[in-house]
């Protein structure tokens, strides 16, 4: 079978559908996966602790991967299990690595294999769905690069304009 296109619209149903999914299933890897789903983070931005900080009460801050600016969330934005672990300086996700949750991704997400161009997709689908929801609801490309973090807009145009495919059991 054929790869099919994947709508951005699809796409944030299907991660929206994943995430209550495992809310019935699995409290910590939902506040795991809701990070990616509401910040389009990277794995290492959201698995590395000594990346946050509080600048005050209202705020995280983190440093983000591959040289890009720091991004400064307002905590309401953020589920407030992660908001008190930053807050508290304990790391509740250190034992999570990059291939258990691709693993816990790809075994229970309805598309079982997304793909931009060659490279099949887990956790950094994430990053792709906020570039697309973003841009669907008039977000400007500077304005998504900046919420991205990205240094250079072609990076940011790369998320938005990406032309995802999928293939499922199911189809």
């Amino acid at each position: 079978m054929p790869y099919l296109p994947y709508s951005a619209e699809t796409l944030n149903n299907d991660l929206l559908s994943f995430s209550a999914f495992l809310s019935e299933k699995q409290f910590f890897y939902t506040n795991f996966l809701s990070m990616f789903y509401y910040t389009g983070l990277r794995f290492c931005e959201v698995q590395e602790f000594t990346r946050w900080s509080a600048p005050n009460e209202n705020q995280l801050t983190v440093i983000t991967a591959k040289g890009s600016y720091p991004r400064t969330f307002d905590n309401i934005l953020l589920p407030a299990f992660f908001v008190s672990c930053v807050q508290d300086h304990t790391n509740p996700f250190k034992g999570i690595n990059n291939q258990t949750a691709a693993f816990y991704f790809k075994t229970f997400f309805p598309k079982k294999q997304v793909r931009h161009d060659k490279k099949r997709l887990s956790t950094h689908l994430f990053r792709h769905n906020i570039a697309k929801q973003m841009f669907l609801a008039g977000s400007s490309r500077a304005e998504i690069k900046e919420f991205l973090g990205e240094k250079s807009i072609l990076n940011s145009n790369n998320y938005i304009d990406s032309e995802l495919t999928h293939w499922s059991d199911s189809d």
